[in-house]
C-alpha cells in the first residue's frame, strides 16, 4: 500500500557514526514491530523457518505483543501522530490475517479519528507550511486509511465511514519511492506506466469509487456502470498502456488481474440487489444476466489464477482473506435457472477451485449459515444431472443451444486457459457430456519459456513459470488454428479489449477435460459438515424464502471466531 516511505524507514536502522546502535522513540518502535509483524504474515510457513529459524506462530506472536507495547507508550489516543498512523495501516491490513475482522473493524474506527485529528482529510499543505515530502506522504497515509475504512466496511457489511465529498485530500503521485526524498524542494513529475505506487493507487481509486457508488445523489446502476467503466478506462490508459515490453514485471501481471477482478466483482455487487428484488428472474434482461454470469465467472477464474502463481506467493495472504461470496451465490441461482450450456458448465466447474473458499474460518460457520447455501448447491447439482440427460436424447436442442451460447457476449479473458482458446475448450468439453454416448478427452503439455500477456496493447515479457512437480507451462488442446480475439470486459462499448495469454501451472484448477471434486464447503464431506447433515438433504429443494442479499451481509458481517454479533446467523 506504500503508506511509507521504504528509503527512509531504512534509515532509522543505520547505525550512528560512531557505530552505536541507532536509538528509536516509542512511534518509531511501533513502526518497526508493525513491518516486522507483516513481514512474518504475509510470509509462507517454511519461509519464516527457513529464513529466520522460528515458527510463524510463534514469531507472528512475538512482534504482535512488541507492536502492541511499543504502542502503548506513543500515548497515541491523545497525542496521534503519523508515524504511529502509519504503523496501525500496516498492521490492521495483516492483522486481520490472523484476528476477527471486526476487531480490525472497530480498530479502523480509530485510525480514522486519528487521521482526522493530524488535519489529513484535507489537502492544504501550503496553509500548514508543510514541505513537498511531507505533503505527499500525508496523501499516501489519508489513502491508505481510506483503503483499509472501505476493506473493513466491505467485511462487515456496513457503509463506510469516510463518505464521499466529506475529504479533499489529493491523490498520491504515480512515482517511485527513489523519486522522493525528505529534503526534495519540489514534488516530481509524475511518470506514466506502473510505478511501486500504481497498484496502490488503483486500490485508492476503486475505494473511491465505492464510495461514489454510495452517495445518494447516484442516478441509478447506469450511473454506477459508468463510473467502474471511467475506472477501468483510466488504469488502462494511465499505467497499463506504457508497459513496455523486456523484463519480467510481476506488478504489472498483479496489476492486470486485480483490475480485471475488480471490475468484475463491483459489476456484480452493483446488479445483485436488483436481480434478488425482482419476484421473477427472468424479468431481469438475458443480456444483462448473461455479463453478470460471465463477471461471476471471472471472478473465480482469476480469483484462482491469483492463488496458484508462485511469482507472487508473497501477497497470497492477500487473496487468502478474500471469500467472494456474492459470485458463488449469484452462479448458483443463476445456472438452476438456464438450459446446461458450455458457458454454465463453465460456471459450474469454477465452483469447484480450492481456493474460492479459502480461509478455514470460513469453514467454522454454524448450519443456519451453511444449510442455505448447500441447499442450493444440491439444487444446482441435481438441475445439472437432469439437464445432461435430457441434452443427450436431443441432439436438435444440442445444436442449438450451443449455436446460442457462442453468440453470447465473450469473456473478457481466458482466465487461466490457453490464449483464446477457453470457449473452445469449455465446448468440447460440454459436447462429450452431453453426447450420447459421454466421451472423454486427452491434452499434452508441449514445452515452453513462459507467457505472454498482453493488456490495452502493451506486451508483458515472459515469466519462466515453473513447478518442481509439473512440466514447463503450455498447453496443447488440437485447438491451434484459433486466432485471438479481443473481447470487451462487461461493456463493449467503452472498456478496453483485453486478451490474457495462458496462466501457467494451475493443475489444481478443474480443467475441461479432468474430472472434478467436490471442494469440502459445497457439503459432501461428513467431518467439516458436523451436524449440517442432519439438516441437510441432498434431494430438497430451495427454500424459495430465503433473502440471499440478507444472508451475503451477514456472511460478512458474522465473525468467525465465535460471537454472531446478535442475532447473527
Amino acid at each position: 500500500m506504500q503508506t511509507v516511505h521504504m528509503p527512509a524507514v531504512k534509515q532509522l536502522l543505520l547505525p550512528k557514526h560512531d557505530g552505536a546502535p541507532p536509538v528509536l522513540g516509542p512511534a518509531q518502535e511501533t513502526l518497526m514491530f508493525a513491518i516486522y509483524f507483516a513481514a512474518v504474515t504475509s510470509m509462507e510457513e517454511p519461509d519464516v523457518a527457513g529464513n529466520l529459524g522460528s515458527t510463524k506462530d510463534e514469531l507472528t506472536r512475538k512482534f504482535r505483543s512488541g507492536f502492541e507495547h511499543a504502542l502503548a507508550k506513543t500515548n497515541f489516543l491523545g497525542s496521534p501522530s503519523l508515524i504511529v498512523v502509519q504503523a496501525l495501516l500496516i498492521f490492521l491490513l495483516l492483522v486481520r490475517c490472523n484476528d476477527s475482522p471486526r476487531f480490525v473493524w472497530m480498530m479502523t474506527g480509530i485510525v480514522i479519528r486519528m487521521a482526522q485529528s493530524l488535519g489529513l482529510n484535507r489537502d492544504d499543505a501550503k496553509m500548514k507550511g508543510l514541505s513537498p515530502y511531507e505533503a505527499e506522504m500525508r496523501r499516501r497515509v489519508w489513502w491508505g486509511v481510506c483503503f483499509l475504512d472501505a476493506r473493513t466496511s466491505e467485511d462487515q457489511g456496513t457503509e463506510v465511514t469516510i463518505s464521499h465529498g466529506t475529504f479533499d485530500t489529493k491523490l498520491p503521485l504515480n512515482v517511485n519511492d527513489s523519486d522522493i526524498s525528505p529534503d526534495m524542494t519540489e514534488l516530481p513529475a509524475e511518470r506514466e506506466g506502473m510505478t511501486d505506487m500504481s497498484n496502490a493507487l488503483y486500490c485508492y481509486e476503486v475505494s473511491n469509487m465505492m464510495r461514489r457508488m454510495m452517495n445518494p445523489t447516484a442516478d441509478g446502476i447506469r450511473d454506477m456502470d459508468r463510473i467502474l467503466d471511467e475506472l477501468y478506462s483510466k488504469f488502462d490508459q494511465r499505467y497499463i498502456r506504457h508497459h513496455q515490453a523486456g523484463e519480467p514485471d510481476i506488478k504489472y501481471w498483479i496489476g492486470i488481474t486485480v483490475a480485471r477482478l475488480v471490475v468484475a466483482k463491483v459489476r456484480l455487487i452493483l446488479h445483485f440487489p436488483a436481480l434478488l428484488s425482482s419476484p421473477n428472474k427472468q424479468d431481469m434482461p438475458m443480456e444483462v444476466r448473461d455479463k453478470l454470469l460471465l463477471s461471476a465467472i471471472e471472478i473465480t477464474e482469476q480469483n484462482h489464477a491469483i492463488n496458484t502463481q508462485t511469482e507472487i506467493k508473497g501477497w497470497s495472504w492477500v487473496s487468502h482473506s478474500y471469500t467472494h461470496w456474492h459470485a458463488i451465490i449469484f452462479i448458483l441461482l443463476e445456472i438452476t435457472q438456464r438450459p446446461w450450456s458450455p458457458t454454465v458448465e463453465r460456471a459450474w466447474l469454477a465452483l469447484h477451485s480450492e481456493y474460492l473458499v479459502p480461509s478455514k474460518s470460513s469453514l467454522e460457520r454454524g448450519p443456519r449459515f451453511w444449510t442455505p447455501l448447500r441447499r442450493l448447491i444440491a439444487q444446482a447439482r441435481k438441475h445439472r444431472e437432469a439437464e445432461l440427460e435430457r441434452l443427450r436424447k436431443d441432439p436438435v436442442r444440442v445444436r442449438l443451444l450451443e449455436e446460442e451460447d457462442a453468440r453470447r457476449t465473450p469473456f473478457a479473458s481466458d482466465g487461466p486457459f490457453p490464449d483464446s482458446l477457453s470457449a473452445q475448450l469449455f465446448r468440447e468439453r460440454w459436447q462429450g457430456l452431453v453426447a450420447a454416448k459421454p466421451v472423454g478427452m486427452s491434452y499434452s503439455r508441449p514445452e515452453t519459456s513462459g507467457i505472454e500477456t498482453s493488456f490495452g496493447g502493451a506486451n508483458l515479457g515472459g515469466f519462466g513459470h515453473t513447478n518442481n512437480n509439473q512440466a514447463p507451462s503450455g498447453f496443447n488442446f488440437g485447438c491451434q488454428g484459433i486466432a485471438p480475439t479481443p473481447s470487451p470486459l462487461t461493456n463493449p462499448s467503452n472498456t478496453p479489449s483485453v486478451s490474457t495469454a495462458a496462466f501457467a501451472n494451475i493443475p489444481s484448477f478443474p480443467m475441461p477435460n479432468m474430472a472434478i471434486d467436490p471442494q469440502p464447503w459445497m457439503g459432501v464431506s461428513p467431518t467439516l459438515a458436523g451436524d449440517i447433515t442432519g439438516e441437510f438433504q441432498p434431494g430438497m429443494d430451495i427454500d424459495d424464502n430465503v433473502d440471499w442479499w440478507e444472508w451475503l451481509g451477514k456472511a460478512g458481517v458474522m465473525d468467525p471466531h465465535g460471537d454472531p454479533g446478535g442475532d447473527g446467523i
